[in-house]
């Protein structure tokens, strides 16, 4: 029995380390595409949220003329969508949901405002409890790494 549990524990640690590896590629290439933090933008409708919660960031893609024309296009190539959207206007869908342990908003945002047009990404967490405010430590790097990818993405299937 001891053999098994030592076999499964090295296969656990392996697993992360090649998960924190992809995680980090995922990163790498995000960032090559131009994906940066940026601050809360204050027109965003979850900036109050993002002050009061435990944990937010924002981060921005630059985008092509014609690559999302309206909100609609966004919401349809969003890789994350929560449990359900709660609120719409012309430039940004928010969307919440939960995990064990996290409530969270993420809003998509297309800005064709600015020059160069961008797409960005806010998200809002909040920890339930005191001992999920300790996810935070684990969340935090990976969140830091997975969001840019997810924008990212976001970005690569606009419509042409």
């Amino acid at each position: 029995m001891g053999s098994i549990f030592k076999a499964f524990f090295v296969a656990l640690i392996v697993l992360a380390i090649a998960g924190g590896i992809g995680l980090v590629i995922m990163a790498g290439v995000a960032g090559t595409h131009d994906v940066k933090p940026i601050p809360i933008p204050r027109d965003c409708s979850i900036a109050v949220l993002a002050e009061q919660w435990d944990y937010s960031d924002a981060f921005r893609r630059p985008m092509e003329y014609g690559a999302y024309k309206n909100i609609h296009q966004v919401i349809e190539n969003a890789p994350l969508k929560g449990d359900g959207e709660i609120h719409r206007n012309a430039k940004e869908v928010v969307y919440a949901g939960s995990w064990p342990g996290v409530n969270y908003q993420i809003a998509y945002i297309l800005d064709r405002e600015t020059h160069p047009y961008s797409v960005q990404l806010v998200t809002a967490y909040r920890f339930k409890g005191s001992k999920s405010k300790h996810l935070l430590k684990v969340y935090k790097p990976i969140h830091r790494c997975l969001a840019p990818f997810l924008l990212d993405r976001l970005g690569s299937r606009a419509p042409s």
